[in-house]
């Protein structure tokens, strides 16, 4: 897994990955990692570590749970072929 870093080691981006995942520090807050993933929605997700191993590991299970409820929810209405009705709000 490869990673772009800045000169100052506080940003890490995942190269070559179109969902834009970047684990960083955060000003002000020491060492501690960070996840920020726009496509995701994630922003400054605190991954409780300073160890970038950790940070990774974490990072993959908190992606992985949101892509596992994303896929879920998109076949539940993918799937529903019940009749169109609309109310208003």
């Amino acid at each position: 897994m490869l990673f772009k870093v800045n000169k100052m080691k506080s940003i890490y981006d995942l190269k070559n990955n179109p969902l834009g995942i970047c684990i960083h520090k955060y000003a002000g807050c020491g060492d501690s990692l960070y996840l920020t993933c726009h496509k995701l929605g994630i922003q400054d997700r605190d991954l409780y570590t300073e160890d970038m191993a950790e940070a990774v590991r974490k990072s993959q299970g908190i992606i992985s749970e949101m892509l596992r409820d994303i896929t879920m929810n998109a076949k539940a209405f993918i799937l529903d072929d019940s009749d169109v009705e609309c109310t208003n709000w």
